[in-house]
């Protein structure tokens, strides 16, 4: 391919003037950061902005502190007002939240393979199929053996 000796010129001027560009922004921005300030961390700097921290959530309650004794947390119809050391506890167990977890939920420890209750097929705990079973119809096995005697069938691809 042939290209007109002038606009080989052209086209030769606008990239060299594009990397001279680049060239410059990179090198200022390696400038720039030379001279940045180290960042620190400081506490709170405005006390009158209240403040919560949560510090736990324990038997379907939320545990915490708030720097101002006068704030008020709400959950549904519960209220929590801080004591005199502004610790709190508010219940949450009206927002749907278990106090202790559904333990048919739970993944065994030792569980490599999973099938459905209602499934004839075992499959590895990572395949995107065992991922979208039901949690509450899933069955554990540790072994492949272990599935097949439980009447499941390997899945094949």
């Amino acid at each position: 391919m042939n290209i007109n000796p002038r606009y080989q010129t052209i086209i030769l001027v606008v990239l060299s003037a594009g990397l001279v560009f680049w060239l410059g922004r990179l090198s200022l921005q390696y400038e720039l950061s030379l001279h940045m300030p180290d960042i620190h961390q400081i506490g709170e700097i405005n006390e009158k902005i209240p403040m919560v921290d949560i510090t736990d959530i324990k038997d379907g309650k939320l545990l915490g502190t708030v720097n101002q004794p006068d704030i008020r947390l709400k959950s549904g119809s519960e209220v929590a007002v801080p004591d005199q050391d502004k610790h709190f506890e508010l219940n949450i167990s009206n927002l749907g939240f278990a106090a202790k977890p559904d333990p048919r939920l739970k993944v065994p420890a030792d569980a490599k393979f999973v099938a459905s209750k209602t499934g004839k097929y075992f499959y590895a705990l990572d395949e995107a199929t065992a991922k979208r079973l039901n949690p509450l119809t899933r069955v554990f096995f540790t072994t492949e053996e272990e599935a097949v005697e439980a009447g499941y069938q390997k899945r094949t691809k």
